[in-house]
């Protein structure tokens, strides 16, 4: 799993949170880097978002960008208005629903995979790759701000 946080990078989407961005999530994480488990968003009761959208948006607009599963963590209402809003827009936009049903998918994969075994740490060889990875994105992503500032 990856929690996609709700930073925004206005070099590269606007002022839109990571966490609600298909550039990032569907784009980068997942076409450029090849990541295909879970995506999930952190808490979307969190200020950073919510000068965005409101949670109910967020929430929408965390699986439209291609996340998996919306963390809500403290207002009860919130995780209702969240699920009630998810599913009218599955009800309006067909694209919408499939997209659920790919997120869907992928949470009960990931059960049915753990269920029949324990659940085991990354070893260290793996962790060492992934995080020289993120560390050469991040890399890419400094010289194109750096780029586009110097062409200002």
């Amino acid at each position: 799993m990856v929690l996609v946080g709700h930073a925004a990078y206005p070099a590269v989407s606007g002022r839109v949170p990571a966490s609600l961005s298909k550039k990032w999530i569907t784009d980068v994480l997942r076409k450029k880097i090849g990541y295909q488990g879970l995506v999930i968003s952190d808490d979307l009761e969190m200020g950073g978002v919510l000068k965005a959208a409101p949670i109910e948006q967020a929430a929408v607009e965390h699986i439209r960008a291609g996340g998996d599963v919306c963390l809500i963590c403290h207002v009860e209402e919130h995780i209702v208005r969240s699920y009630e809003a998810l599913m009218k827009e599955a009800e309006r936009d067909r694209w919408f629903a499939r997209r659920c049903e790919e997120s869907c998918r992928r949470v009960l994969a990931l059960k049915k995979k753990n269920l029949k075994r324990p659940i085991s740490s990354p070893t260290a060889a793996k962790v060492q790759k992934l995080s020289r990875q993120v560390w050469e994105f991040g890399e890419q992503v400094r010289l194109e701000i750096i780029k586009q500032q110097a062409e200002e």
